[in-house]
């Protein structure tokens, strides 16, 4: 899976098909844009 610090639309769509076609698709995906606690920055 390809890792960055910033993710453009067209990185996160292929990262989602990948996904997708690997796993399978989700019941739900989750779309807000509130920060999680299991949000991390960018380390590196």
């Amino acid at each position: 899976m390809r890792i960055k610090c910033k993710l453009n639309s067209t990185d996160v769509v292929g990262a989602l098909t990948d996904l997708f076609i690997l796993l399978g698709p989700t019941d739900f995906i989750r779309s807000d844009k509130r920060p999680t606690s299991g949000t991390f920055g960018c380390l590196g």
